[in-house]
């Protein structure tokens, strides 16, 4: 009887094993609550709701606006890479084919919108909404855009030069900014419109030619940019061109044992022995200055001490580097001079 029980009991251990590998090797999919082929839209051949499937365009948010203007495009399944979304608008009015590429210039992480701006040759029609993704490029109609004639408000950046030191020649004057529509928007300088160089400029860049007949005259001339639009006479904020005085060495004087004394014909940047230097020294002799200082109560000149013996009877000449500039920033003209040496 006990070897029976041991025999049934050994079968029982050997049907159970058998159960278990029967379930290890049962296919997924067999069982509808494992997942199977057709899933639930995550990775599954049948679901587009996650990233990677086909792009649902719901909006364009604002669905009007004129060239450059930025625009939104709202929707699922679009790129998180921007430049991987673009947008197509019509050339012509009343076209129903849009041609006109807008790329992405941002986007959002989760795929529900990315950003543009408007053509400048975009018309009024029907878009189109292509997106690369991992399963492919996928276009998509979109909703009509309408563009405008709205304009943006131009903004016009530091200029380049801002000081200019005065010549009679003419000087071409550029601005980094944005809102500079070609053959649209205008240039002022003080209240009057002045030619703005279009085979130069671009929409973020623009460049103007500064006449002789200003760049001769010493003043500030207020510049801005104008653009007509329907929003009204739209302005920047203005900047200021500077015109100054050329700088001139108008004499230097021996003023003791040493010591040389130059005059300007106006106030001068504070001095540096760098800037002044004596014919016939050499950089190892420190070009003949050991130090520069301007003179108590004489905005107009500049002392210098020499490192060597001036010679009774012999001339000596002084030069000015070019990059020494009076006190409000001109240029240096006339930068030599000459003085005798004296017994004192």
């Amino acid at each position: 009887m006990g070897m029976r029980r041991w025999i049934f009991a050994l079968l029982g251990v050997l049907a159970l094993s058998l159960v278990a590998c029967g379930d290890s090797e049962k296919p997924d999919g067999d069982d509808p609550g494992v997942g199977g082929a057709g899933g639930d839209g995550v990775g599954g051949a049948g679901g587009y709701e996650e990233p990677g499937g086909p792009p649902v365009v719901e909006s364009i948010d604002p669905d009007r606006g004129g060239p450059a203007f930025r625009i939104r495009i709202k929707g699922k399944n679009l790129s998180p890479v921007g430049p991987k979304n673009s947008i197509f608008f019509v050339a012509t009015e009343g076209s129903d084919r849009p041609t006109i590429e807008a790329k992405g210039v941002a986007a959002d992480s989760g795929g529900t919108w990315f950003e543009t701006d408007v053509p400048f040759t975009a018309k009024t029609g029907p878009t189109l909404i292509t997106v690369d993704s991992p399963d492919g490029r996928y276009s998509v109609e979109g909703p009509v855009f309408t563009v405008t004639d709205d304009r943006l408000t131009p903004v016009l950046g530091q200029l380049n030069p801002s000081l200019i030191t005065a010549a009679e020649k003419s000087v071409e004057v550029s601005s980094q900014g944005n809102g500079f529509y070609k053959d649209h928007s205008l240039l002022f300088i003080n209240d009057v419109e002045h030619p703005i160089d279009w085979s130069k400029s671009t929409f973020t860049r623009l460049v103007f030619t500064l006449p002789p007949s200003m760049a001769n005259t010493p003043g500030d001339y207020r510049v801005v940019v104008r653009t007509p639009s329907p929003q009204g006479m739209l302005q920047s904020f203005p900047q200021v061109l500077k015109v100054v005085p050329p700088l001139n060495l108008l004499e230097a004087e021996l003023i003791g044992q040493g010591f040389v004394r130059l005059r300007f014909d106006q106030p001068v940047a504070s001095p540096e022995k760098r800037y002044f230097r004596i014919d016939g020294f050499n950089r190892r002799q420190n070009y003949g200055v050991r130090r520069a200082f301007r003179p108590a109560g004489y905005m107009d000149r500049v002392d210098l001490e020499l490192n060597f013996a001036t010679e009774p009877g012999k001339t000596y000449k002084v030069v000015v580097q070019p990059d020494y500039t009076s006190m409000v920033g001109g240029a240096i003209v006339e930068r030599e001079a000459q003085f005798e040496g004296k017994e004192f």
